[in-house]
C-alpha cells in the first residue's frame, strides 16, 4: 500500500512538472542581450511551480497519515513453535492496558475471560502494577510464555523497567511460580526462544 502510495505521488510529481513546463512563460527575446529582470521573472516563474509541487506532495502526505491513524503498539505473542515469542506491530486507537489485554487475548496469549482490574503507573519507581481477573491455569511452558508476553509487551509499552503482576489484588501464584511483594516481571531479552539454554 505505501508503495501504491509513492507511485502516485511520483505520478502526480511528473504531472506537475510537465504542466508547468508547459505554462510557464519563457522569455522569446532572439536577441543575445536578455536583461536580468526577465531573467528575475523566469526564476520568480520556476519558484512558484516548485512551491505547487510541494504543496501537492504535502497533500499526498496528509492522506497517507489518514491511511495509518492510530498508535503504534508492539506485541509479544507466541512464536509458531511455541518455543518463545515474536514481536508483532499493531496500530491501536489508544495505548492501555485494557487494549493491551484485549489484543493479547486475540493473540491466543491470554484466555478470553481475562480482564484487567486496575493498572497503575509509578513513575518514580519506573513501575507499573497490573491486577488482572479472569486467568486460567497454565503448564508450566504456556504459563512461561504469557509471562514473558505480559513483562515484555508492558515494559515496551509504558516505558518502564519492571511490572508487578496481582491477580484479583493479589501476589500472582500458581503452581509453578509464586510472587512477593518484590517480584517483577521484567523484558526478557531470550523472549524469541525461552526453553533452549544454550
Amino acid at each position: 500500500m505505501k508503495i501504491n502510495s509513492l507511485q502516485s505521488l511520483g505520478i502526480i510529481v511528473l504531472i506537475g512538472l510537465a504542466f508547468s513546463g508547459c505554462t510557464s512563460e519563457v522569455p522569446t527575446n532572439t536577441s543575445a542581450s536578455v536583461s536580468s529582470q526577465s531573467l528575475e521573472e523566469t526564476k520568480t516563474t520556476e519558484e512558484s511551480s516548485s512551491l505547487d509541487i510541494d504543496l501537492s506532495s504535502t497533500s499526498e502526505s496528509t492522506i497517507f497519515e489518514e491511511e495509518s491513524v492510530g498508535t503504534s503498539l508492539l506485541l509479544y505473542v507466541s512464536n509458531e513453535e511455541m518455543s518463545g515469542l515474536k514481536e508483532t506491530e499493531i496500530l491501536v486507537g489508544e495505548v492501555s492496558a485494557e487494549v493491551i489485554i484485549q489484543e493479547l487475548v486475540k493473540g491466543k496469549i491470554l484466555p478470553a475471560s481475562a480482564k484487567v482490574l486496575a493498572f497503575t503507573l509509578k513513575e518514580t519507581e519506573n513501575l507499573g502494577i497490573l491486577d488482572l481477573t479472569g486467568l486460567e491455569t497454565y503448564g508450566i511452558s504456556g504459563e512461561s510464555l504469557f509471562l514473558a508476553s505480559l513483562g515484555n509487551t508492558f515494559t515496551k509499552a509504558f516505558n518502564v523497567d519492571k511490572i508487578r503482576l496481582l491477580i484479583d489484588g493479589e501476589n500472582y501464584a500458581s503452581g509453578h511460580f509464586e510472587f512477593g511483594d518484590d517480584d517483577y516481571l521484567t523484558y526478557n531479552t531470550q523472549y524469541k526462544n525461552l526453553y533452549n539454554i544454550e
